[in-house]
This record gives structure tokens, C-alpha cells and sequence, in this order.
């Protein structure tokens, strides 16, 4: 497929156009991270690309729902960097 926005770290996305499809589960056990760790990424990803949310809005929920672990903060630090928009998030109308 064509990436022509940023893909967020540990995610897997497929399709034409480019859809969320969750977390990369696989590699995120492959490297070590813990079912506590890639539960809190699923959930912080559905606010992102599920929710009714735009998206400062869901940062905003995320940034007061959950506890700030170095993931959180690599995900939050993403999309602040982002400069083409997510890969596979839902456009709010």
C-alpha cells in the first residue's frame, strides 16, 4: 500500500486506503512488552483511531485517563511530531 501519512509506532495497518487494524500484538510480545503494556496501548489506540473523538480531543482524554508510561508518551511524543496527519485514523465530520 501507499503510506502517504505517518504510521504510529506499534501498530499494524493494511489495506488501500491504509486502516488500523490494532496493535502489532506479535512483535510487541517479541520484544518483551507485557500483556498489562499491550492492553494499555489497545485501549490507548481506540481512543485514538475508534473513538468519537477528533484527535485533540483524544489526546486530550488519554492525557487524563491514563498513566503517562514511557509507550504513552512515545505514542503522545508521535503524534505531537506528526506532520502528515495518522495512517488509518477516521476523519471526524
Amino acid at each position: 500500500s501507499r503510506v502517504t501519512q505517518d504510521v504510529p509506532p506499534y501498530i499494524l495497518v493494511s489495506g488501500e486506503p491504509l486502516n488500523y487494524h490494532g496493535p502489532n500484538i506479535v512483535g510487541l510480545k517479541r520484544r518483551g512488552f507485557t500483556t498489562s503494556q499491550i492492553n494499555t496501548m489497545k485501549n490507548v489506540f481506540s481512543f485514538i483511531f475508534s473513538s468519537k473523538y477528533n484527535l485533540t480531543q483524544a489526546v486530550e482524554q488519554i492525557q487524563s485517563q491514563f498513566e503517562m508510561t514511557d509507550e504513552v508518551k512515545e505514542i503522545l511524543g508521535f503524534i505531537e511530531r506528526s506532520e502528515r496527519g495518522l495512517t488509518g485514523r477516521r476523519t471526524q465530520k
